[in-house]
């Protein structure tokens, strides 16, 4: 079966359909976070505010002095002010939409004529998707971090059952069932929480 469409590429998406198409992936980076910063390509994302998963628009400013992990489609930004506990919010699932992408392409963004051509008429083409399921658990994976593995101060599966409910209407437009909850925070989870016994500590 064929997925749909998606009008959206993750960062690490959108980098990699231009190194496929002959930019170099330093150059690309450069004039993809230069891009973000000028507001010539909106981005949207998630973070994490008060234990509350959200998404929405990310600030240009935001992309100025943040440090954009590819790999991951994310960014640390720090002395925001979103939270009296910490100074850092960290931006997961960021993306961009195809059709910013491909006109900011067709304009220019310091490539030569002949590769801002070709991608640019081929910016609807190998479409990529990430479930509504896979972003709660990407959610879920920012929010308890190095806790789903088996450290001292691992999370329990019933605490991470608890914060997938909270935050299922948000980010999923489904039914939630139990047998749903369970699975994700089985499968987020380090394999060897589920082994019982006694747990690795630092």
């Amino acid at each position: 079966m064929k997925l749909p469409e998606s009008p959206w590429l993750s960062l690490q998406e959108a980098l990699h359909w231009l190194t496929e198409r002959g930019a170099s992936e330093k150059s690309a980076k450069e004039r993809l976070c230069l891009a973000l910063r000028d507001e010539e390509i909106k981005a949207c994302g998630q973070w994490i505010y008060r234990d509350v998963a959200k998404r929405g628009q990310i600030e240009p400013s935001t992309f100025v002095s943040a440090i954009i992990e590819w790999n991951s489609s994310s960014i640390a930004y720090h002395n925001l002010g979103y939270d009296t506990v910490s100074s850092t919010v960290r931006f997961y699932n960021i993306e961009v939409r195809r059709d910013s992408l491909a006109k900011w392409l067709k304009e220019g963004a310091e490539f030569d004529a002949s590769y801002s051509q070709t991608v640019g008429s081929q910016a609807t083409e190998s479409p990529l998707y990430r479930s509504p399921y896979m972003k709660l658990m990407l959610a879920a994976e920012a929010k308890f971090g190095t806790r789903l593995t088996s450290s001292q101060d691992y999370a329990k599966k019933e605490e991470i059952e608890d914060w997938l409910k909270k935050n299922w209407a948000e980010l999923v437009p489904a039914k939630m069932t139990d047998n749903l909850i369970k699975s994700m925070a089985t499968l987020i989870r380090d394999p060897e929480l589920g082994k019982g016994g006694n747990r690795r500590t630092k």
